[in-house]
């Protein structure tokens, strides 16, 4: 819903403007996979989670949804602390926040 949007860039902002912009990216990286191993060890219960909020079998959930979940982040992570190498003499300059 709109609300739940409004709600979710709202928080987003406000990390944003937080601690999260002045984190170094092999900082952030570290985060970033941290959020993927989470992933992996509890993906049984988000598997349930998501199971019972999206109507799916959890089978789906558990071998594909939350796999593909951990592996976005793990990929994002490996990412982090590149793009200064990627770019040299330019510094990313972050979009900001948006919604959809």
């Amino acid at each position: 819903t709109q609300k739940d949007v409004d709600k979710a860039v709202k928080a987003a902002r406000k990390a944003f403007k937080g601690e999260w912009s002045e984190l170094k990216p092999s900082s952030r990286a570290k985060y970033i996979y941290r959020i993927a191993r989470m992933l992996q060890e509890r993906a049984r219960e988000f598997a349930i989670a998501e199971s019972i909020d999206g109507g799916k079998p959890i089978r789906e959930s558990r071998d594909v949804d939350i796999p593909l979940a951990a592996a976005y982040f793990f990929y994002y992570a490996g990412w982090a602390d590149k793009l200064e190498y990627a770019f040299p003499g330019k510094k990313p300059k972050p979009v900001g926040v948006c919604g959809q």
